[in-house]
C-alpha cells in the first residue's frame, strides 16, 4: 500500500492523505488515474463540500497546514506482519481529515475516516474508491473480481465494505492518459481496463467540534467460495469484521473501556494509536462483542434505468461528438461511425489513424463532419 503525503507541490495534485495504490498477490486493486486528474474527487480519499463549495487550492499557495498530511502516531508488530497509523490533513475545506488505517499482512486494512468540523456549515463528504474488474453490489459496497493470474492464483476477488450506513454510489469510465496514447490500466492484462469508482457520501449540518465518520474495509478474499466481508457496529465509533480466531476491531477513541486516538486489534495482537487504556482483558472483550450490519442507504431523487445497446464497436472509443440528426463516433483503430438516433449505421470510414477529434458543421447545404486523427507517419 502507498498512501500520498502532500498537496499541490510540483505535481498539482489535491491528494494529500490518499491512498495511492493497493496491490496485493499480482492484483492491482486501488490505484490512482492520470497525472493531470488532479483534484480530490479523482484521488482515494473523502472529497468535501462546505456549503455547495469544493475546496480552493491555488498551486504553490496552500497553507502548511493543508499542504502536508502529517503524522499524528504509527504502531507497528515486532516481527512487522501488522502496523497503524492516523494521519491529519488540517483544515481541509473546514474540517480537520483523521485518516486512521489499520493493516495485517495476510488479512485486510481498515480505513476510518473521521471528519472533525472546524467551521460550521452544510457538508457533504464523499469517499471515493477507484478500483478495476467486474463489480457486483453488496449491502455494505461492492465486491470485484478480476481475472486468474495463474491456476494456483487465488486473490482475484476483493471485497469493499464500508460499515456506518453511508449512501453508496458507483460509476464506471474508461480513462485516457493526457497524452492519449494509451490508457490508465493499459498493460494489465487481469481486468477489462475500465476504472470502476465505489462512492461512499455523507450528508451533515454541523458545527465546530462536529464529526463524521466512514469506517472502511478492505480485503483480497482467497479461498474457494469467496464471499464479501461485512462489517459490524458495535458504537458509532467502534467495529468488528470476522468471527472466531479471525475477529477483528477497530476503535476511534473510547469504547467500552479502550481508550486511544485508534485501536485495531485481530489476530495478530493489538496497535494503538496514542493508546490510554488498553489493556488485554479489555480489547478482550470487546473482541468478543457481537455489533449490527447496516446496510449502505441507495440514493434518493434517482432513476434506476436499464441500458439499451444501440450499437457495439471492436475497438475502444476515442472520441465523439452530437450533430443535428447523428451522432459521430471515433475509435482508437480509425474507425470513424456516422450513427442514426436508433443506433444504426448511416455510414463509415476508415482512416489511417486513431480519431482524436469530431466536430458536426452546419452550412447551408446541410450537415457536414469534420474528423481529425492522431498524426500518422
Amino acid at each position: 500500500m502507498a498512501i500520498n503525503g502532500l498537496n499541490g507541490a510540483p505535481h498539482g495534485h489535491d491528494d494529500a492523505i490518499g491512498v495511492s495504490q493497493y496491490i496485493k498477490g499480482q492484483h492491482l486493486w486501488i490505484f490512482e488515474g492520470d497525472y493531470i486528474r488532479k483534484f480530490a474527487e479523482h484521488h482515494n480519499l473523502v472529497s468535501v463540500i462546505r456549503d455547495g463549495v469544493v475546496a480552493k487550492r491555488q498551486r504553490n499557495r496552500i497553507p502548511d497546514q493543508e499542504k502536508f498530511a502529517r503524522v499524528v502516531g504509527s504502531a507497528q508488530s515486532k516481527d512487522g506482519q501488522s502496523a497503524a497509523t492516523s494521519l491529519l490533513l488540517k483544515n481541509n475545506n473546514g474540517v480537520d481529515y483523521y485518516r486512521h488505517i489499520g493493516w495485517e499482512a495476510d488479512g485486510g486494512f481498515w480505513v476510518i475516516d473521521e471528519l472533525e468540523a472546524t467551521q460550521p456549515g452544510d457538508y457533504r463528504f464523499m469517499s471515493r474508491w477507484r478500483t478495476t474488474g467486474d463489480v457486483a453490489e453488496t449491502p455494505q459496497g461492492a465486491f470485484v473480481t478480476q481475472k486468474t493470474a495463474s491456476d494456483k492464483d487465488q486473490l482475484n476477488h476483493f471485497s469493499i465494505a464500508e460499515g456506518s450506513g453511508a449512501t453508496r454510489w458507483g460509476y464506471s469510465e474508461l480513462e485516457r492518459c493526457h497524452g492519449r496514447g494509451t490508457s490508465d490500466l493499459a498493460g494489465y492484462t487481469l481486468s477489462d481496463q475500465v476504472t470502476r469508482t465505489v462512492m461512499f457520501s455523507k450528508d451533515a449540518t454541523l458545527k465546530p467540534g462536529g464529526k463524521v465518520l466512514f469506517a472502511q474495509y478492505f480485503k483480497a478474499v482467497p479461498g474457494n467460495d469467496p464471499q464479501p466481508v461485512q462489517v459490524e457496529q458495535l458504537a458509532p465509533n467502534a467495529f468488528a469484521v470476522g468471527t472466531g480466531a479471525d475477529r477483528q476491531v477497530a476503535v476511534i477513541g473510547k469504547f467500552d473501556g479502550v481508550s486511544a486516538r485508534a485501536l485495531f486489534a485481530g489476530p495478530r495482537g493489538t496497535l494503538a494509536v496514542d493508546p490510554q487504556n488498553v489493556d488485554a482483558a479489555v480489547v478482550a472483550k470487546v473482541l468478543s462483542m457481537q455489533g449490527e450490519v447496516i446496510k449502505n442507504s441507495a440514493p434518493t431523487n434517482t432513476v434506476t434505468t436499464k441500458l439499451q445497446i444501440l450499437h457495439q464497436f471492436n475497438a475502444e472509443v476515442s472520441s465523439s461528438a452530437s450533430g443535428k440528426n447523428h451522432v459521430g463516433v471515433g475509435l482508437a483503430n480509425g474507425a470513424f461511425y456516422l450513427l442514426n438516433p436508433d443506433g444504426t449505421q448511416q455510414a463509415k470510414v476508415q482512416l489511417a489513424g486513431e480519431v482524436t477529434a469530431i466536430s458536426a458543421i452546419e452550412t447551408p447545404g446541410g450537415e457536414e463532419w469534420a474528423v481529425g486523427t492522431r498524426p500518422v507517419k
